[in-house]
């Protein structure tokens, strides 16, 4: 079964760049990549890749890329305008979740991300009605029940009508104390505030996987959460 650090390692590994060094698999022993997309300057903001072991398959959900993202940790204003930019992104997430699905072969499909790739990830994990893990990402619960929101679920995945109650979602998301972006709105699924233990910057990944580790969280979703799926048999 994956553990919060290899989700937090799988949130970090997405963030590489097309210009950059190859992606950086962390401590992400025995997984490789199966599908990768790059973000463009002229599409959709959306880069995100699938992760695969022998037990499970991550998505995972970049943050922001490209047409000036990086700024929207700073102030909540521009927290609103990062998280209204997710509508467009959620369509290309979408397909990469369905293809995870295509390749699982019974094992576990789930999804993670970090800052607005957190965002996305409580979307469409709600949408698909799949377990995610959010790291400092932005809460997507009053904003699944607008019509942008609405619109993209009916496109791109027909789900009983019940992926609007955001009250039984399978999903965890992780924020640092203070943080502005994390602290944005209510989130899906279950709330776990770790402290920034000396992070400089809270929003980064850094400060979730310092906190994450000084607070012994690092293991099994399952240890905080009941209903995090069983390791497939």
């Amino acid at each position: 079964m994956a553990t919060v650090e290899n989700y937090a390692d799988v949130a970090k590994a997405v963030y590489a760049r097309q210009d950059g060094p190859a992606v950086n698999m962390g401590n992400l022993e025995g997984w490789q990549v199966q599908k990768w997309e790059w973000a463009t300057w002229y599409g959709n903001g959306y880069q995100g890749g699938v992760f695969a072991n022998n037990s499970d398959v991550i998505v995972g959900f970049s943050g922001a890329h490209g047409r000036g993202g990086a700024s929207v940790s700073q102030s909540a204003g521009n927290a609103r305008i990062g998280v209204n930019a997710i509508p467009n992104m959620a369509g290309s997430a979408t397909t990469m979740v369905k293809w995870a699905l295509s390749i699982a072969y019974g094992r576990q499909v789930s999804m993670c991300g970090h800052s607005l790739g957190g965002g996305l990830a409580e979307v469409v994990g709600n949408w698909a009605g799949l377990p995610f893990i959010s790291f400092n990402g932005p809460g997507m619960a009053s904003y699944l029940k607008m019509p942008a929101f609405n619109l993209f679920r009916q496109q791109q995945l027909h789900r009983a009508s019940t992926s609007n109650n955001t009250s039984d979602a399978v999903g965890i998301c992780f924020t640092v104390r203070g943080d502005v972006l994390g602290s944005f709105g209510a989130h899906v699924g279950h709330e776990i505030v770790v402290d920034a233990h000396g992070a400089e910057n809270t929003h980064s990944m850094d400060a979730i996987i310092m906190g994450i580790g000084k607070e012994r969280l690092r293991h099994s979703p399952r240890e905080f959460l009941s209903n995090w799926p069983s390791a497939p048999r």
